[in-house]
Parts: C-alpha cells; sequence; structure tokens
C-alpha cells in the first residue's frame, strides 16, 4: 500500500471524525476485515478504546486491490481526556504489511482533539471497515 491520505479531519458534535483513503502503488493485495489503526501523540500510541463501526458500502470478508486502486476507511475518535494535543502533536497511522504507516492529517477543526464530555469514560476511537471511495458519506455511520 502506499500514498495515504487523510480526507479533512472535522468536529461532528463533540467527536473528530474523518475518511482515511489507501491508494495501491504496487503489486495487487488483498484487504480484509477491521484495518488497524492508531492515533500516536508524543509519547507513542494513545491508550484509546477500539471499536468497529460500519457505514453504508463497508467490504466484508476479503477484497482484491489492484494497482492504482483505492479504498478508504472512516474514524470517528471521541472523548479525549488525555491531557492537551495539537494537530501538529498527534498522527494516524495504518498498519500495512509492512508495519504501521502515518498518515499527513489534514484539519477543519481547528487542529484540536475530540472534547472530554466524560472524563471517568474512555477515549474511544471507531473505525470502518474497508469500503469504496464513493460509496459511503461521513454522515453514513
Amino acid at each position: 500500500m502506499g500514498r495515504d491520505d487523510i480526507w479533512d479531519l472535522h468536529t461532528v458534535g463533540q467527536s473528530l471524525v474523518g475518511r482515511i483513503k489507501v491508494v495501491n502503488s504496487g503489486p495487487p493485495c488483498v484487504l480484509s476485515g477491521r484495518p488497524m489503526v492508531r492515533i500516536v501523540g508524543p509519547a507513542g500510541p494513545l491508550r484509546l478504546k477500539y471499536t468497529t463501526v460500519s457505514p453504508v458500502g463497508s467490504m466484508y470478508g476479503r477484497q482484491g486491490i489492484g494497482l492504482d486502486n483505492y479504498a478508504v476507511l472512516a474514524i470517528r475518535w471521541s472523548n479525549w481526556c488525555g491531557g492537551s494535543l495539537s494537530l501538529s502533536s498527534f498522527r494516524v497511522e495504518v498498519a500495512t504489511h509492512r508495519g504501521y504507516g502515518a498518515i499527513p492529517v489534514r484539519s477543519s477543526a481547528g487542529g484540536k482533539p475530540p472534547v472530554c464530555g466524560a472524563p471517568k469514560y474512555p477515549s474511544i476511537l471507531g473505525v470502518s471497515l474497508w469500503s469504496f471511495a464513493g460509496k459511503f458519506g461521513l454522515n453514513d455511520w
């Protein structure tokens, strides 16, 4: 996999929502199941509770992706009570067969993490299954 990009991380309610497009720049590969995504701060991966969300158009099972074809996944991050972070101090990473690769983040959310709405509860990162671009929008949760 290669040429990764996160599309406009923006605020929806008290959460940050975004889509990640992954373009295959090598030989055909297969995507399956829930992508492994993590958010990394200055001290390493953040402690988050992970959940799977299934927007319209999600792929179940295995899906082949040819050269220059792409797939998309959606993320929703909510309830960050772990301290101050800015856009320049955290990154999103997606696992590939080569390990985790950093994704450049663009944000219309002012570069801030999600609001801490419930300090006694964990921060949650919802990650969709893989989907083809154009099959769903950010509101299709």
